[in-house]
Order: structure tokens, then sequence, then C-alpha cells
């Protein structure tokens, strides 16, 4: 009498290959998503977080300052800049650099499109790096739409838009945001 080997056959290997290859596939599925989740939320709170640092420095150096001062790297005053100049084809103009000034101190927000990198300067001293994720940067003034041919100059506040952006693997997030400043000095 003969003896049966046991061992696996051709059949079984296949079915059972099958069956795990669905399974990884799934599992797989499964924490790829779940990554892309974790990543983006990641992004997410870091984004919010850059931007309420944005905020909180636009409110707290335009709001103690009685106008703009330059914009641009142009001084409005004494450039006499109407609105009528300046917004010639939108409502928002989009900007590298405004300054407040208050008091003696001028606090320079500048803006490098092409690095994405929104600074913040305290007359000639030290630069703090607000944001690496800046996509646009700009502003309006606060009675455009009601007085047209206004000055610059002469706006009680102004709107300053921006838009974060960050592309990572499969994620990319977008947050705009907007904050009014209305100069209290004026």
């Amino acid at each position: 009498m003969r003896k049966k080997k046991k061992a696996f056959t051709l059949l079984e290997l296949i079915i059972t290959l099958s069956i795990t290859v669905v399974v990884v596939g799934t599992i797989y599925t499964f924490f790829l998503s779940n990554s892309k989740t974790i990543i983006t939320t990641e992004i997410n709170t870091d984004l919010q977080t850059e931007s309420q640092k944005i905020q909180n420095q636009l409110l707290e150096c335009g709001t103690e300052a009685n106008s703009i001062y330059s914009l641009n790297g142009i001084e409005v005053k004494s450039n006499n800049m109407e609105y009528s100049d300046v917004f010639k084809d939108s409502d928002k103009l989009a900007i590298n650099e405004i300054t407040f000034q208050i008091e003696g101190d001028k606090y320079t927000f500048s803006f490098n499109s092409s690095t994405r990198i929104l600074t913040l300067r305290k007359n000639l001293e030290g630069i703090v790096e607000l944001s690496q994720n800046v996509k646009e940067f700009q502003i309006r003034p606060l009675d455009y739409r009601m007085k047209p041919d206004g000055k610059l100059y002469d706006a009680n506040g102004v709107e300053i838009s921006y838009i974060l952006n960050v592309k990572r693997g499969y994620s990319d997030v977008t947050i705009p945001a907007s904050v009014i400043v209305k100069f209290r000095n004026k």
C-alpha cells in the first residue's frame, strides 16, 4: 500500500494567494486613506495656527496705527495716493509690502511671492517670519465702495486678505482668511 503524501495542491495555493491579495489590498487602501486624512488634518491645523498668528500681528499693528504709512515701498501721504490710481482693475490690490506707523516706529509686513514668505519687521531691526505658505496677500480700504474717489491715507481702515496653501503628498490644503483693521488713532 502506498502512503499518501500530504501537500498543497495548485488549486489550494491559488485560492490562498487570491484571498491574501484581497485582504492585503483592503488593508493597504484603508491605511492609505487614513494616512491622507491624518496629513490633511495636520496641515490644516498648522495653517490655522499660522493664520491666527498673522491676524494677531496685523490687528496689533494696524489698530495702533493712524493710517497706512507706505504701500509697496511708496509713502502714501506724500504721494497723495487716490483709490482710482491704486485700484484700477479690481477692488483688492495684491501687495508685497505694507507699513503701518505707530508713533515713531514703523511696522512693515513684507510678502515675497516667489518664496511665499510673509515677514514682519519693526523699523530696521530684526525680521520675524510669520509664514512660509502665503499664496496671496491683498488689501482693500473699508470705504472704497462707498467713496471710490477717496485717498488711501484718509481710509478709516483696511481689509487685508491672504491665502495660505500647502501641498504635501496627496494633500493640498488651502485656507483663505481676511482681517479687518480699523485705525483707532485716526
